[in-house]
C-alpha cells in the first residue's frame, strides 16, 4: 500500500507541476476575458446566456486543478488545539446547505483535539458530502468517542455499498464509484488526515 501511494505520488507531482503552469494560468486569462465580455454586452443580446455557464465551467475545471495540486503537495498542517463539536456542528451546516435532503445527526463525546482545524474540516465536509450522496436520503449519522489518546470520528450512512473492485483502490487518485465524480476526494481526505498523524478507515457497517 505504502509502494503504491508513493508510486501514485511520484505521478501526481509531474502532473501537477503540468497543471499548475499550463492550464491554471490559461483558465484564469479565459475566465478574465469572458468576465469583460459579459459586462460589455448589451443585456439583450441573443447568445449572452451561455456565457455564465462557460464561467461556471472554468470555475468547476479550476477546483479539479486545486483539488490535483492539494493531493499532490498538501500544504505542512498548522496545529492548534480546539474542540471538535462546534467544527462538526459547522460542517453538517454546510453539508446541509450544499447537498439538501438527508438529515445529518451530530452525537458522541466533546473532545479537545490537536490538530489543524482547516485540514479537518476539509475532509469532514468531503465525507459528509460523500456520504449524504450515498444514503439515498436515510439520515446520515455523526459519532464522535474517545479511544484512549485519540479522538474518533464515525461519519456512517445507509448507502449501496461499494464494489470490491473499486473498494481495493478507492483510496487511489481518479478512483470513484459516482457517476460525474473525480476520484480525488477521497484521496485528498485520507492525505491530509495523515499529514496530521491521524487514519482514515472505510469499514462495512452492520445493517448495510
Amino acid at each position: 500500500e505504502k509502494l503504491r501511494d508513493e508510486a501514485a505520488l511520484t505521478q501526481m507531482g509531474k502532473l501537477s507541476a503540468v497543471v499548475a503552469h499550463e492550464v491554471r494560468n490559461p483558465l484564469a486569462a479565459v475566465k478574465g476575458g469572458l468576465q469583460v465580455l459579459a459586462s460589455r454586452l448589451p443585456a439583450d443580446l441573443p447568445g449572452r446566456e451561455i456565457v455564465a455557464p462557460m464561467i461556471a465551467r472554468i470555475d468547476a475545471l479550476n477546483r479539479i486543478v486545486q483539488d490535483i495540486l492539494t493531493y499532490s503537495k498538501p500544504n505542512p498542517p498548522k496545529r492548534q488545539r480546539f474542540d471538535v463539536a462546534p467544527l462538526l456542528s459547522e460542517v453538517a451546516a454546510t453539508t446541509r446547505a450544499a447537498s439538501p435532503g438527508p438529515a445529518i445527526e451530530v452525537s458522541g463525546a466533546g473532545a479537545v483535539v490537536d490538530a489543524d482545524p482547516e485540514m479537518t474540516r476539509a475532509v469532514l465536509l468531503n465525507l459528509m458530502l460523500n456520504a449524504c450522496q450515498a444514503s439515498g436520503g436515510s439520515p446520515v449519522e455523526v459519532q464522535t468517542a474517545i479511544r484512549g489518546a485519540q479522538c474518533e470520528i464515525q461519519i456512517l450512512d445507509r448507502g449501496p455499498g461499494i464494489p470490491s473492485e473499486v473498494r481495493e483502490h478507492l483510496f487511489e487518485p481518479f478512483v470513484t464509484a459516482r457517476a460525474g465524480g473525480t476520484g480525488l476526494g477521497l484521496p485528498i481526505a485520507r492525505r491530509l488526515t495523515l499529514a496530521q498523524g491521524g487514519h482514515l478507515t472505510l469499514d462495512d457497517r452492520p445493517g448495510g
